[in-house]
């Protein structure tokens, strides 16, 4: 009698009946978890795979170092493509959002340069739209400001933020929140006096709350920590990273950092 495959090798014959994003985006989450014992034979396909699922998912999945630059390697090949074609149908709302998944793509591979220019292109393309004050520019904005915190232009990363912060007031809570939050994590950076930065986290805080954003009301938690850390609190940053590590069971980017700031706390 022929033994049926591992339960594993038999993910990718599932996956094909399976009509829930979600469910599906997890267990191709978790068979990537497992490359080391069931190898990979198709990374580019998976890579495929990926890209029509949510950002987060695939932020999950390229912290697994050894497909980090195909998926995003591919996700940017795919989002050039998608550009020719809005360009073709002369759709420049999709052309915009096509420009501004490849910034994106650029930003998390480390091509900081690459990034700030099709991020300006996409504002064009946003203008030409009519919409330039709406949740699409701020999160063009946002990427951009994430760049030049990333590069520690911590000002350029600050005057941007405010920026967004003056627009989307009456126009954009989502975009609000964003701003409130991007402020908050710069200003520890900055040297903000604490009782200023406490204010920012709170008016963060309080918007996401509002909004029900769960992970950034945890982000919240981590830029406090980290505020505690700055001012050499080390017992209030450690309980409070160590806090944030339980809380953001489906956030990578978050484990990761408090991971990092509990070792800075010499933790």
């Amino acid at each position: 009698m022929e033994m049926p495959p591992p339960l594993m090798g038999q993910i990718q014959d599932l996956l094909s009946q399976l009509n829930n994003r979600q469910l599906k985006a997890n267990l191709l989450i978790e068979s990537i978890g497992v490359w080391k014992y069931y190898p990979i034979a198709n990374p580019e396909a998976l890579a495929s795979q990926l890209w029509s699922f949510s950002r987060t998912s695939m932020i999950q999945i390229c912290n697994i170092s050894s497909l980090y630059d195909t998926v995003l390697s591919r996700a940017q090949q795919d989002a050039h493509e998608s550009q020719k074609l809005a360009k073709v149908s002369g759709s420049l709302y999709e052309e915009a959002n096509a420009v501004c998944a490849e910034a994106a793509c650029w930003s998390d591979l480390g091509r900081y340069k690459q990034c700030l220019s099709l991020s300006i292109r996409a504002q064009s393309l946003l203008n030409l739209c009519g919409m330039a004050s709406g949740d699409a520019n701020f999160g063009i904005m946002s990427t951009q400001a994430e760049v030049h915190k990333c590069k520690s232009e911590y000002s350029e990363a600050w005057t941007i933020q405010t920026k967004i912060l003056q627009i989307s007031t009456n126009q954009s809570a989502y975009g609000h929140a964003t701003a409130l939050l991007g402020l908050a994590e710069i200003a520890v950076s900055l040297g903000v006096l604490k009782y200023d930065v406490q204010r920012n986290i709170d008016l963060a805080r309080s918007k996401s709350t509002t909004l029900n954003l769960k992970s950034w009301i945890i982000c919240c938690d981590t830029i406090l920590a980290d505020l505690y850390l700055r001012e050499k609190d080390l017992t209030a940053a450690k309980r409070l990273f160590k806090k944030c590590l339980k809380l953001a069971t489906e956030h990578s980017e978050i484990k990761l950092f408090c991971l990092e700031q509990l070792g800075n706390a010499g933790s």
